[in-house]
């Protein structure tokens, strides 16, 4: 095992450990989540752990960060395939 790894793997266990521990304590922990607009509001049910709302609103950001990023690795992507057809027709040009 290579020194990056284990940098890694002990990185992710402090990281894995810490998120259990928080959610071990605050899982007694509950409350209830409103949103008010001026002409709306929205609430729960019944009240729910706070690591609930905390877990799904880490899951909500990384879902849209993972969608932004493929959105750009294909717009990149496009980007390059335009950019390589441009040069290949240069080379075209030049070398007739």
């Amino acid at each position: 095992m290579s020194t990056l790894r284990i940098v890694l793997l002990i990185t992710f266990l402090v990281i894995a450990s810490l998120a259990g521990l928080f959610t071990w304590q605050n899982l007694p922990r509950i409350s209830m989540l409103s949103f008010h607009l001026g002409f709306a509001g929205i609430e729960t049910a019944k009240p729910a752990p706070v690591v609930v709302y905390m877990w799904i609103s880490f899951a909500t950001g990384f879902v849209i960060a993972w969608i932004r990023g493929v959105i750009r690795t294909f717009q990149v992507s496009r980007e390059r395939d335009k950019y390589r057809a441009q040069a290949a027709r240069a080379n075209l040009k030049i070398n007739n």
